[in-house]
């Protein structure tokens, strides 16, 4: 084991979280935990809203980095049913653990523990692993752990109070991820993110016209999306899937337009125009030229030696004068 041993603090900000939204038993001295005291496979599996359920090797080399440096690390949490219980699930510190007790060797690392009712943990263990670390990084995996919470029939009050936000937040939030998984269904081939708004337009869509209209609707301007809708909600019945086909041929229309090559200013020309512009401003060259230093007349007259000829022969062409012998 390398450095000193890991110091550990409890992290009282997630234990006061913990006390005041879930039901459950924190107790106030944490555990000794061992890796024999650990039932790894529960501890990989619960809870745990990540597209990868293994380690991150990196977390766990620059976790164990800082514990050699004496940098105090907050206590995993874990879980028991109840006192019977022989193995401890792991809700929230795999990688501080894994880090402890593998990478550094060390013999064991305090927990803090909870006990209760295994769904409430789940809960638990779901919304503490959206709250740091390597989840963090997409937002996408908070809307997700709310929708499971409301697919389980957590109210939306208490999901709002376990993450800290209004009651509407969960509702937009978990009704706009439903559609985006949706949207992965009905059009597999979209790879590109789908703005917030296409997504509440989506929402008021069937699913055949979503396929008919495709991603030429998704990536459309909200104004023109909502004018969609809007006729698509209006026509009758009978005549929607007709009139989907006709929207898409618009937007077909409008993309064609944009993507048309348009005339482009060149560099050269950008130059010029802005010479000539700074030069319009100079009511009385002649008199500018005479009140400088003798050093930025120097300048000026090879400019002039430089730009003067080129000015000229640009003036004779516009203005179709025979050039001077």
């Amino acid at each position: 084991m390398e450095g000193e041993p890991t110091q550990w603090v409890v992290d009282e900000q997630q234990v006061s979280f913990v006390r005041q939204v879930f039901d459950l038993t924190v107790h106030d001295e944490p555990i000794e935990l061992g890796l024999e005291d650990i039932d790894e496979l529960a501890s990989r599996s619960i809870g745990q809203n990540r597209t990868e359920m293994g380690l991150d090797s990196d977390t766990v080399d620059i976790l164990a980095m800082y514990m050699a440096e004496a940098v105090a690390m907050p206590m995993p949490l874990v879980f028991k049913k109840d006192g019977r219980a022989k193995r401890v699930i792991v809700l929230d510190g795999n990688h501080r653990i894994n880090a402890s007790l593998v990478k550094r060797a060390e013999p064991t690392c305090p927990a803090v523990l909870v006990t209760g009712d295994s769904q409430v943990a789940q809960r638990l263990a779901v919304v503490v692993n959206t709250q740091h670390g390597r989840t963090t990084r997409h937002g996408d995996y908070v809307a997700t752990a709310m929708r499971m919470l409301r697919e389980q029939g957590v109210a939306i009050p208490q999901i709002a109070r376990m993450f800290g936000v209004t009651d509407s937040r969960v509702s937009v939030m978990t009704r706009r991820d439903a559609q985006a998984e949706r949207l992965r269904v009905v059009l597999p081939e979209r790879r590109a993110a789908v703005k917030q708004h296409a997504l509440d337009m989506v929402a008021q869509l069937e699913d055949e016209h979503v396929r008919i209209l495709g991603e030429l609707f998704l990536d459309a301007p909200k104004q023109a999306q909502e004018e969609y809708v809007r006729r698509l909600k209006e026509a009758p019945s009978a005549v929607r899937d007709a009139l989907a086909h006709e929207i898409v041929g618009e937007l077909r229309e409008i993309e064609r337009a944009r993507r048309k090559v348009s005339t482009t200013t060149t560099r050269p020309a950008t130059n010029l125009m802005g010479a000539l512009q700074r030069l319009v401003g100079v009511v009385d060259p002649t008199r500018a030229y005479f009140s400088s230093s003798d050093q930025q007349k120097a300048i000026m007259r090879a400019n002039l030696a430089t730009v003067m000829p080129r000015l000229a022969s640009l003036w004779q062409r516009i203005t179709d004068q025979p050039e001077v012998a």
